[in-house]
């Protein structure tokens, strides 16, 4: 898709204290230890190999440089993160987001054509929480949807909301996602100590000089890489439904292995596709916004990409990974250093459970 004179207006995210790696530990429930997260090790010639992946020392000097510093750390990187309180349902995370969307924008509540709200753990099973948010947001006559795209949902609320406004469906649309990853990763695995929880939204509307392309592709295959599942006997605490039963993310060690190996090739595909659409290259990208799954993916991403090194923005090490809001949280901090100003080339990528790859070339 391909879309002139119509762009991001304004971003909003909900603003709660960072946890520190301490206060994380301390709150885990059982022993936990990780050695060696990402399988790493350093053959003659100095290549690493790191999960099953050969990334030759002078082709990836900063995924390496990363991973080295990483690889003992239980935390995958890490510094902070965010939890949603107890008491918070995810729903009022996303307003908060979206309430600051709109400020940043200048568009008030009546002028939204269209909101489209992704939970990653929503307050209930059913309905979704894009209604609801749109009632606390005072938002009545607009297509209220939830859309979800697992980890490239920020891209496919883009591609969405940009086409909508485009066909003269809506004038302005309201995108929001939010991760409550703490809620359902097991404290006693280890996967839950490179993960938090955070909202984010951006509104979407005509601007002039603005454009906007992406593209985007699947493997069904992948499916049970990452799964939620319902399991006897978790320890997980946040659930919508009795004690007995819980949701828990699962992750497929031989699944993920092929995630890894295959990740950059498939990102290449759709992203080489999203430059070409937007009539870039990879050298014109200003700052590159990619998946942080753990610390060392967005420089393995960077540098497989063939992207400028200074163009590289990520949040891993304060918010961790946050599934569908790494990218737009990339966006808003990037925006609030500086780093994104009108006229800037901002590029995303990343793959998403499902399994799902994006790319999204924007005109700021």
């Amino acid at each position: 898709m391909l879309t002139d004179d119509i762009g991001i207006l304004g971003m909003g995210m909900w603003h709660g204290p960072a946890v520190t790696n301490d206060r994380v530990a301390a709150g885990c429930q059982g022993e936990w230890t990780v050695q060696d997260p990402y399988l790493g090790s350093v053959d003659q010639e100095g290549n690493f190999r790191l999960l099953g992946l050969a990334l030759p020392a002078q082709q990836y000097p900063r995924t390496l440089a990363i991973a080295r510093r990483t690889m003992s750390d239980p935390f995958r990187g890490a510094v902070h993160r965010r939890v949603f309180p107890a008491d918070m349902p995810p729903s009022a995370a996303e307003a908060e987001a979206a309430e600051e969307a709109l400020s940043s924008s200048g568009v008030a509540a009546g002028q939204i054509g269209a909101v489209l709200v992704q939970s990653t753990v929503p307050d209930s099973p059913y309905p979704s929480n894009a209604a609801l948010v749109a009632h606390q947001l005072g938002v009545r006559d607009a297509a209220v949807w939830s859309l979800d795209g697992s980890c490239a949902g920020p891209i496919a609320q883009l591609g969405a909301a940009a086409s909508l406004i485009a066909s003269g469906t809506a004038e302005f649309v309201l995108c929001v996602q939010s991760c409550a990853f703490t809620r359902v990763n097991d404290p006693q695995a280890s996967s839950y100590l490179g993960v938090g929880d955070l909202a984010a939204a951006f509104m979407v509307g005509r601007k002039e000089g603005a454009r906007i392309a992406a593209s985007w592709s699947a493997d069904g295959s992948l499916h049970g890489a990452t799964t939620a599942n319902w399991q006897q006997g978790s320890s997980a605490v946040h659930t919508w439904w009795s004690q007995n039963l819980q949701l828990c993310l699962k992750f497929d060690h031989a699944l993920q292995l092929t995630v890894l190996k295959t990740l950059a090739e498939r990102l290449r595909t759709v992203t080489a596709r999203t430059l070409g659409r937007a009539r870039w290259q990879s050298k014109d990208v200003a700052v590159f916004v990619p998946q942080q799954s753990t610390a060392w993916v967005p420089a393995y991403l960077s540098e497989a990409l063939d992207i400028p090194a200074g163009a590289l923005f990520h949040t891993y090490d304060e918010y961790a990974n946050v599934g569908p809001v790494n990218i737009s949280a990339g966006w808003y901090q990037a925006l609030r250093e500086g780093r994104i100003h009108d006229g800037s080339r901002v590029l995303a990528g990343t793959g998403g459970a499902g399994f799902v790859y994006a790319a999204a070339a924007v005109q700021w």
